[in-house]
């Protein structure tokens, strides 16, 4: 008589509460851009090219109630997205900087709704100088934290990093260069072309993070080559 094998199904792996928060990280810069391109779409008038992202938010635009809910949700996940960073660095202290970073950099973005501008032509006030400081404190912290986070994942990925903050550095520049004409509510064509070159970038290489972080913790367990810092 013979008998025939039967073949075990495989156990399904389940996502730890770490690899939930790492999800947030896939999610936040699809939040970000969706509340971009929907406030910017919704306000007649507004020159996507040429206008910066901080005007949807500023005091007395008409799609701040739309936006600024967005964006403080794009904040969240980050925040969430560093938590998970932080979980699952398992006595890798480079991934626990990393994610020290990110929870830094969600906090500091939260204060930015917080801290708007004014419109074109309207009196600047203490708020559009704290927007100012948001703003610089969100670029450096943007550049640390690819830095950081450029030897998580291999050389690609670091190349990849390196390029990111060459292209921040050189579009940051020129941004920084059109900013007093904002502030002076004269025409500044190309900002936001060039400024959401910088966001989109920066948004691309943590949604490439996050995938990577997600893909080491699913490899088998025990599994110890190639293992990051």
């Amino acid at each position: 008589m013979t008998h025939a094998t039967v073949l075990a199904p495989a156990p399904t792996a389940r996502q730890t509460p770490g690899e939930w928060l790492l999800v947030c990280g896939v999610v936040a810069p699809l939040v970000y851009v969706v509340a971009d391109v929907l406030a910017a779409s919704r306000w007649a008038g507004y020159r996507y090219a040429d206008q910066a992202v901080s005007e949807l938010m500023a005091i007395g635009s008409p799609v701040r109630a739309v936006v600024v809910p967005l964006f403080l949700l794009f904040d969240a996940l980050v925040l969430a997205f560093g938590a998970g960073v932080l979980v699952t660095a398992a006595g890798r202290p480079l991934r626990r900087v990393l994610g020290v970073g990110l929870i830094a950099y969600g906090a500091v973005s939260a204060a930015g709704p917080f801290a708007p501008i004014h419109l074109r032509g309207a009196t600047r006030t203490a708020t559009d100088t704290a927007h100012i400081v948001v703003t610089v404190a969100l670029v450096v912290l943007a550049l640390a934290i690819i830095a950081v986070g450029s030897a998580v994942d291999g050389q690609a990925f670091s190349i990849y990093s390196i390029a990111t903050i060459a292209a921040l550095l050189a579009g940051g520049a020129l941004t920084f260069a059109l900013a007093p004409h904002l502030a002076a509510g004269a025409p500044t064509p190309g900002l936001g072309a060039l400024e959401r070159l910088n966001i989109y970038a920066t948004m691309a290489w943590l949604l490439v993070l996050a995938v990577a972080l997600l893909r080491a913790e699913r490899r088998p367990a025990g599994t110890t080559a190639g293992r990051k810092p």
